[in-house]
């Protein structure tokens, strides 16, 4: 009797050992199987499948990073004009069974992780005895300028000098220096179009210091023939033939940590099943603009971003 119990028990400890066993390797399986599909270079893939069987991917490209050092960032490549860049491209991939067409909505969006760039154009004037107006009063004759890089005061409007920078200009207790907001950390956007051939992906926009689109000036030349404006072109892909066109340029100089900067509010993508799989293609290019003086306060510092492409879902 007492045998039988133990060979009972043997037999019980062996099923649950081997239960135990199979829960460990399907486990780590799936672990390894998400690894792997997670490490492909993207930021976030998302499948969405419902009832008819419809495939939704995104494919959200790599993260964005700068980091400025003295190799990057240096006063020999400010001369030969060579900014500091990343970019990202991403796509969304869409497909049914249906007979008829569907549709679905996403969004597109920049989230920013860390920034800790900032505004470094000014310029560097006498200094004047302050008043006492406020940043929102301090209007013409007057300028809002800080003598220490920190505090800002009004102050009545002197002569200007040549010192190019906050650190060479707040050095000397006679001089007071203005920030401009000149974009510096800038955002291209892109999406392809499948209609332009290489031949016409050639369109660009002209931006002044503020990334503002300048509507009347349409070519090239007479774009870079201005002071202090940038003129942003479509991208052609050689490799997979493709010509993202320019979709937006955007000043994120000091885009907070932890912030989102919506690209694309709400767009859509449809097809059915006799069209078949359709993709659209993004590109996202962050640059940081070697400026020359903006090597001291923006050198040794990081941007790090993601694209986030979001499904709408309605109920």
């Amino acid at each position: 009797m007492e045998e039988n119990s133990n060979k009972k028990n043997v037999v019980l400890l062996t099923v649950i050992a081997i239960v135990t066993m199979l829960v460990v390797v399907i486990g780590a399986t799936f672990a390894y199987l998400a690894s792997q599909i997670q490490g492909k270079g993207t930021s976030n893939i998302n499948v969405t499948t419902d009832v008819s069987s419809d495939l939704f991917l995104i494919d959200a490209g790599s993260s964005i990073e700068i980091l400025a050092n003295e190799e990057n960032f240096s006063e020999e490549l400010a001369v030969a004009k060579t900014n500091l860049y990343d970019e990202t491209m991403g796509s969304i991939t869409f497909q049914t069974n249906s007979e008829t067409d569907v549709t679905r909505k996403y969004k597109i969006a920049l989230n920013v992780s860390e920034n800790n760039m900032e505004y470094t154009s000014g310029t560097c004037y006498e200094k004047t005895t302050p008043n006492a107006l406020g940043k929102d009063e301090c209007g013409e004759g007057n300028i809002w300028a800080t003598n220490d890089g920190i505090n800002f005061k009004c102050y009545p409007k002197g002569n200007s000098n040549n010192l190019s920078n906050l650190y060479s200009c707040t050095a000397s207790d006679t001089y007071i220096w203005t920030v401009e907001n000149v974009a510096e950390l800038v955002l291209d956007f892109y999406k392809v179009d499948k209609s332009v051939v290489e031949s016409n992906c050639n369109t660009g926009k002209c931006y002044d210091a503020q990334r503002n689109v300048i509507s009347e000036i349409a070519t090239k030349d007479d774009c870079t023939a201005l002071d202090d404006t940038d003129w942003v072109e479509d991208y052609y892909d050689n490799v997979n033939n493709r010509c993202y066109v320019l979709q937006g340029s955007y000043d994120i100089t000091v885009d907070a940590n932890d912030s989102s900067r919506v690209l694309v509010d709400e767009t859509s993508i449809t097809t059915s099943k006799a069209a078949g799989k359709v993709n659209e293609y993004y590109m996202a290019r962050v640059t940081l603009k070697n400026l020359m003086h903006n090597q001291i306060q923006n050198g040794q510092k990081r941007f790090a971003a993601n694209i986030e492409y979001t499904q709408i879902t309605t109920p």
